[in-house]
């Protein structure tokens, strides 16, 4: 089977045909896969369906997509904040992390993060 008759003859066609605009053939694929993490499906799944031979290139392909991942990681920032009692909170140059955790990130030397106790 030739791709270019596949693509001229059978899909673009197939795409005027229910009024959708021209689309890439590998575009499907992405649709699928951005379809399967909407509904939850697992990533190990969605690797095996695509036929990626490291879960990591799926992850790194798609892990955008996951709902609530960014939310996930600006959550854990705010535990970390929030976790020391407002009497054991740390700071620096006279600033309270608690207060403003941005401090944290551009305290000391430009931006390189303090490293408190370590």
């Amino acid at each position: 089977m030739n791709g270019d008759n596949l693509r001229h003859r059978v899909f673009y066609e197939a795409l005027a045909k229910a009024g959708l605009r021209r689309i890439r053939f590998h575009d499907l694929r992405r649709t699928f896969a951005s379809l399967l993490i909407q509904n939850g499906e697992s990533l190990a799944y969605i690797q095996g369906q695509l036929g990626h031979s490291l879960i990591q290139v799926t992850v790194d392909t798609y892990g955008h997509l996951i709902p609530g991942t960014n939310r996930q990681a600006v959550d854990h920032l705010d535990d970390d904040t929030t976790r020391n009692s407002p009497h054991n909170h740390k700071s620096t140059r006279g600033y309270s992390i608690r207060r403003n955790p941005l401090i944290f990130l551009i305290a000391g030397a430009g931006f390189e993060p303090a490293t408190f106790g370590l």
